[in-house]
């Protein structure tokens, strides 16, 4: 069974966040990711990037997956902290 965790992949201003589809689920998902405790995005998809960030900054990722039913709970996938690169003098 895999590990279900965050990969981030980094820039000065981006981060691209990766993970795994939960095995043990066979319906249709859809993923919400938390920046420093704040909803900044939904997707289908098994990845996420979010743009405009700081450079050299700290922050704290959550990727949540729910069914598309209406009574489905949120469960967390994982939580990560990472710092973006320092922007690069010309």
């Amino acid at each position: 069974m895999k590990e279900n965790k965050l990969y981030i992949l980094l820039t000065s201003d981006t981060a691209e966040i990766y993970w795994y589809k939960p095995e043990e689920v066979t319906e249709e998902l859809s993923y919400t990711v938390y920046l420093d405790g704040k909803e900044c995005g939904k997707t289908d998809r098994t990845h996420y990037t979010i743009k405009k960030l700081k450079s050299n900054h700290k922050y704290r990722v959550k990727v949540e997956y729910s069914t598309n039913k209406k009574s489905a709970k949120a469960v967390k996938i994982d939580k990560v902290s990472f710092v973006t690169l320092k922007e690069k003098k010309s």
